[in-house]
């Protein structure tokens, strides 16, 4: 009879709380949707392992696995890539993702050690290219930008491929559904409201938003 066990994906996170910007769910949500097995590996248990749960997806706590920030963190990397190396097999993994530029060490030598791929986001390059995200970059094999733009500012080793792949939209999280007031009955909203932005506003078309208002 032939195994219907879904490949699996690795998915390692330095986060354990929540927030606006985290990747991990939709990621794990459309890993299921196409067939395989989503698998993270966080530094402890938090609302983003809760809601992992309630999904369904597979959730191991790693403590310490973010710690590679600054060099005393390098100390915990052994054994941080043996925790991990030692609960995978079980899964059938097939790639390693790192949603967290303080995570994509680990992943990298976790899928060196089983052989498998490994995929990392890495933000703020080439906008803020310290040297812990040059140094990431520039170890990979390919560079995949979100735009033409973002990768005109870097460099490429001669080894490297770079293409650009744009950022898709879900059309459906933008459908318009009835009026203003209907989207503000739903989102429990009264009278006027304010729409905030963070992080790197400047370039984000701020003055849009404004213009629009």
């Amino acid at each position: 009879m032939a195994s219907t066990r879904k490949n699996g994906v690795l998915l390692l996170t330095s986060i354990s709380s929540l927030h606006p910007t985290s990747p991990e769910l939709a990621l794990c949500h459309f890993l299921d949707q196409y067939g395989f097995s989503p698998l993270v590996a966080c530094p402890q248990e938090g609302s983003l392992s809760s809601r992992l749960c309630e999904m369904g997806i597979q959730v191991k706590v790693i403590p310490g696995i973010s710690r590679w920030r600054n060099l005393k963190g390098r100390l915990f990397v052994p054994w941080i890539i043996k925790e991990i190396c030692t609960f995978v097999p079980q899964y059938q993994v097939v790639l390693v993702h790192s949603a967290r530029m303080s995570t994509t060490p680990s992943a990298v030598k976790v899928a060196h050690h089983l052989g498998v791929p490994c995929i990392s986001h890495i933000h703020g390059v080439p906008r803020d290219p310290g040297k812990f995200r040059r140094y990431l970059v520039h170890e990979a094999d390919t560079v995949i930008g979100v735009s033409k733009a973002a990768l005109a500012q870097y460099s490429p080793a001669e080894r490297q491929e770079v293409a650009v792949v744009y950022n898709g939209l879900d059309i459906e999280a933008f459908r318009h559904r009835g009026n203003e007031f209907d989207a503000r009955a739903r989102s429990g909203l009264t009278g006027n409201f304010i729409v905030g932005m963070s992080g790197a506003y400047q370039l984000k078309g701020l003055d849009v938003l404004v213009d629009a208002a």
